[in-house]
């Protein structure tokens, strides 16, 4: 096997797989990433056994890649246990330790950020002005910061809110919007809800209205150039 080329022969060395995952506990990774690593694997030899020609080429080595599937499964059993004790002690460490952060220290990002992002969402409204897709980005993670640290929300929620979803919103008297988000890999049986003010639903309807729409294009453009350039 040429070390230079890449190969799926790593699936007949066991012993040397187990060595790399043990380093990578050594390096004092944590467990969650020790998983994560397991888990992007294991995707990996899926595609390979499914989604090729590895079956008709080399049945041998299609049959070992099935078998390290397994392997690497009963390894994430062992791990998600682990995975579990290390949250758990993560998040009782952060309730006993000396100075915490307090909400006033989450938002102090948000208030230090809040004038430039005030200007980039004047100059989203500007007909003539076409954003960076830096100013953009911008945009796009200020608003996942007041999710995250004003609201509350686990990043889930920031990550799988949908169009619909906003559009969706509803208005109440207080002067507040109520959004619902349904898929957020947390627990699936409850929807996430929060109210935004006036202002802050005001800022993400910009997103939604100027801000998105560029980034789609510029996405789609990138795109297009791509594809031309793989073509020629």
């Amino acid at each position: 096997m040429d070390p230079q080329q890449p190969s799926l022969e790593f699936v007949r060395d066991r012993e040397k797989s187990k060595l790399f995952f043990r380093q990578l506990t050594e390096a004092k990774l944590s467990k969650q990433t020790v998983q994560n690593d397991h888990k992007s694997l294991k995707r990996f030899l899926v595609y390979h056994t499914h989604s090729t020609n590895l079956r008709h080429e080399d049945a041998t080595l299609h049959g070992d890649c099935r078998h390290f599937i397994e392997y690497i499964g009963v390894q994430q059993k062992c791990l998600s246990k682990q995975v579990s004790k290390e949250i758990t002690q993560k998040r009782h460490d952060r309730l006993i330790e000396k100075d915490p952060l307090t909400p006033h220290d989450c938002l102090a990002v948000l208030k230090a950020a809040r004038r430039d992002f005030l200007g980039v969402v004047g100059k989203a409204c500007d007909k003539d002005s076409v954003l960076e897709l830096t100013e953009c980005g911008f945009v796009l993670y200020y608003l996942e910061a007041v999710l995250i640290l004003k609201h509350l929300q686990r990043p889930g929620v920031v990550e799988h809110m949908t169009v619909k979803e906003w559009d969706s919103r509803v208005s109440v008297q207080s002067g507040h919007c109520i959004v619902g988000v349904k898929e957020h890999k947390t627990a699936a049986q409850q929807v996430a809800v929060f109210a935004l003010s006036d202002e802050e639903e005001m800022w993400f309807s910009i997103y939604y209205t100027h801000v998105r729409p560029q980034v789609i294009k510029a996405q789609s453009k990138k795109r297009k150039r791509d594809e031309a350039e793989e073509e020629s």
